[in-house]
């Protein structure tokens, strides 16, 4: 007996018609369900938004008759005006009226002592009732018909010795204006119906309503006349709100919600449900030329996954074997054998996932070696650069103290003679000011001899058995360097400018800094002496002083505007005998004292340089003197 021989398919087309029945079964029922519940959504959308138009309506009414309300008592207040109306003076209320005219935001409206209408459009039998309100010292707000026009009318009363006078207020017409705004808030089109009262009937029966008629509207005029006919037979009496109704006009589907508007009058809002669904058709479109790329699409994809898949991937596994191994250099090549073996597919797959990972761990492994060792590297360079600064310091320590040992001996000669100078000079006033100012700066160089010495002595504690630590008054000291500094200059020096510090610190208790006097002039005398050399030649030059707060710290900054120092040479100047001096004019210790002087005093000594002019900061160099302020004394204790 013959076995029979099974059916074979190929897999490309087993493949492909998987994929049609796929797209055919599963996307042709989902398209007709979401078209229709597409359509839904939307009509759903458009009757909520329709039924949330009153309450806008309701609120742009409310806000109307606000401004209204608003305007009528300003112009009821206008100066004089209550007079005018007392004394009869039409031609004084009509001047007062056209002066407050571009202010009313609207039309204006007067009546006269004796109920007429002195100014305004609108009849006085239809201000009658607004005006007897008005006399009870209300300010009423109603819509009146004039005509076939529909107005909103505030008025207010004017008093005059404390008896009513008159009224004053704004009328502002339902026009098509108004209705076109209407119709921007809302997005709906809009009718305004007049349905104002019979005289003699009121508003409680359908006979106490006149004909209704369209007064403005911004619909097509045979759809205006069809909707308000249809909406009268369709809802006698109007009720304050309505909810939305469909209406069938010339085969066209219209949402409509009516609105009343105050006293007379009803506000039609509209909605054409044929338009709002108007965008079905193009989402139709949309979706069938979109199903049929996508079917394209997967067809194309199906081919090429049915060929790759229909070839041997055995030699594909190998590969990927080798290459989990670490093996880069291993031939990918396929088999030119067709064969119908799925099973190595999963076989891929997991070689190259473990080909990945174990690649990733490899490049994770070399990461975190790289980093360990740029880190040991970075502090390897710290210390070896701290070990360099601190044995340059030591042997700058031991040639400052040989330098300033020989300093006092010149210094205290030199101080004889100025003291011998000073006494011949005693009947020249001016002389023997700058006299004394000559010894005080020698006395300073003498101090800063033996600060030189002292940065390299073992200091004691600031406060040690009980005693503060020197104190002065920044203010004062800068004061005086800018003395000594504009005093005695060549022809066109750089100018040497100070701020008192009343200005820049006024808000500051005290300007008292924990700093010997002497020790803050010569690190000023030194920041603005470099300064002026910097700027040589410069005719412009400008070296300022000024005084800051931060905190519990005062700010000295001393700023110029000269060449600025170079982003290369920035870090070194405050290295010893660093210098970018010609000619030998310098050693370079100055900045390097000045900024021990001032860290020995608890301060810190702060450089930004700025060699080429920005929008944000200007060429030149500022030097930061921050020392902290003297604490406040303590209060005592009984």
């Amino acid at each position: 007996m013959t076995t029979p021989v099974p059916r074979a398919i190929s897999l490309h087309r087993a493949l492909l018609g998987t994929i049609v029945l796929a797209l055919v079964g599963g996307v042709v029922p989902a398209a007709l369900v979401l078209d229709r519940r597409l359509a839904g959504v939307l009509e759903s959308r458009a009757r909520t938004d329709l039924a949330m138009t009153p309450r806008l309506v309701a609120d742009r009414a409310a806000s109307s008759s606000d401004a209204m309300m608003m305007h009528a008592k300003d112009f009821a207040h206008v100066s004089a005006l209550s007079v005018a109306l007392a004394a009869g003076d039409r031609e004084a209320v009509q001047r007062l009226t056209d002066a407050a005219r571009s202010a009313l935001g609207g039309d204006p409206v007067v009546i006269g002592p004796n109920g007429g209408v002195w100014i305004g459009t609108t009849s006085a039998s239809l201000l009658e009732p607004l005006a007897a309100r008005t006399r009870a010292g209300e300010m009423p707000v109603a819509t009146v018909r004039e005509g076939v026009q529909l107005h909103d009318v505030a008025l207010a009363p004017v008093e005059y010795g404390g008896r009513w006078v008159g009224a004053v207020g704004v009328s502002s017409p339902l026009d098509d204006e108004h209705a076109a705004a209407l119709a921007g808030l809302t997005r709906t089109d809009v009718i305004l119906v007049d349905t104002a009262p019979v005289a003699g009937v009121g508003m409680t029966s359908a006979a106490g309503l006149s004909s209704p008629s369209a007064m403005v509207s911004t619909l097509d005029p045979v759809v205006t006349a069809a909707l308000v006919k249809g909406w009268r037979a369709a809802s006698g009496i109007v009720s304050a709100a309505d909810s939305v109704r469909d209406v069938r006009v010339g085969g066209a589907h219209l949402l409509v919600i009516a609105v009343r508007q105050r006293d007379a009058g009803v506000v039609l809002l509209v909605r054409n449900l044929d338009e709002e669904l108007a965008v079905l058709p193009e989402l139709r479109r949309i979706a069938l030329v979109s199903a049929l790329a996508a079917l394209l699409a997967a067809l194309v994809v199906g081919v090429l996954l049915a060929t790759r898949i229909a070839r041997p991937v055995t030699a594909v596994a190998r590969a990927a074997d080798a290459l989990a191994r670490g093996d880069f250099d291993a031939p990918l090549t396929l088999a030119t054998r067709s064969t119908f073996i799925v099973r190595e597919v999963a076989r891929v797959e997991t070689a190259f996932s473990s080909m990945r990972d174990t690649l990733a761990d490899r490049l994770r492994a070399l990461a975190a070696a790289n980093d360990a060792l740029a880190d040991r590297n970075a502090r390897l360079t710290a210390l070896q650069s701290d070990l360099v600064q601190r044995e340059r310091l030591a042997a700058t320590g031991r040639l400052v103290v040989q330098l300033a040992h020989e300093i006092r001996n010149p210094v205290a000669s030199l101080r004889n003679c100025l003291e011998l100078i000073r006494r011949r000079v005693a009947h020249d006033e001016e002389a023997r000011e700058f006299a004394d100012l000559a010894v005080d700066e020698l006395l300073r160089m003498h101090e800063l001899a033996e600060q030189m010495l002292d940065l390299n002595r073992p200091r004691a504690s600031r406060d040690t058995a009980g005693e503060t630590a020197n104190v002065c008054d920044a203010a004062r000291v800068m004061q005086q360097m800018v003395a000594l500094l504009t005093a005695g200059t060549a022809e066109h020096p750089p100018t040497v400018r100070g701020d008192s510090g009343e200005s820049s610190c006024a808000h500051a208790a005290s300007t008292t800094v924990t700093i010997d006097a002497d020790v803050l002039k010569q690190v000023l005398h030194n920041l603005v002496q470099n300064a002026r050399e910097a700027m040589d030649g410069q005719r412009d030059g400008v070296v300022r002083l000024d005084l800051e707060r931060e905190h519990e710290h005062l700010v000295i900054a001393v700023r110029d505007n000269g060449p600025g120092i170079a982003a290369d040479v920035l870090p070194r100047i405050f290295d010893p005998f660093f210098t970018t001096k010609r000619e030998m004019r310098g050693v370079g210790l100055g900045l390097f004292i000045a900024e021990g002087l001032v860290r020995a005093a608890g301060g810190q000594l702060e450089v930004t340089s700025q060699t080429e002019a920005t929008r944000s900061a200007p060429r030149g160099t500022t030097f930061r003197v921050r020392l902290p302020l003297q604490a406040a004394p303590a209060m005592a204790t009984a």
